[in-house]
């Protein structure tokens, strides 16, 4: 099967190739898996993305700009981001409070000096709820 290339998504994220909003508890492992290729998938004009020399970034920060609160790992797969975080990672993020803690999170895909915005924080709200 035909693949393609990172290059290819650069003209179709402007800003970002989506919108993406999160909602997650503290303290469980977080994962996500997003399909990615050009053309409908299932049938013959579909190319997924190659994973060759593509490597991930998504960070969960308080608001634009902001401070880190979480760095989950990318892996990029034939056709497939996987984003993921583990549970003892996730402890403790929700802060004080009963209501979920607002971020912002992003994830771009990068090979060599090529960069795709996957998803902005402008427009990617997360939000962390407690355990309790």
């Amino acid at each position: 099967m035909a693949t393609s290339t990172l290059n290819e998504y650069v003209t179709l994220a402007s800003p970002a190739l989506m919108r993406a909003e999160g909602w997650e508890t503290e303290g469980r492992t977080w994962r996500w898996e997003i399909e990615i290729g050009l053309g409908t998938p299932g049938t013959d004009d579909y190319r997924p993305l190659s994973a060759s020399g593509v490597t991930g970034v998504c960070e969960i920060r308080e608001k634009v700009g902001g401070p880190i609160v979480a760095t989950p790992t990318v892996a990029v797969t034939e056709g497939l981001v996987t984003i993921t975080l583990a549970a003892s990672a996730t402890a403790g993020l929700a802060g004080s409070g009963k209501s979920p803690r607002e971020c912002v999170w992003s994830c771009e895909l990068a090979s060599g000096s090529v960069s795709v915005q996957m998803w902005a924080p402008g427009q990617s709200p997360f939000k962390i709820e407690s355990e309790d």
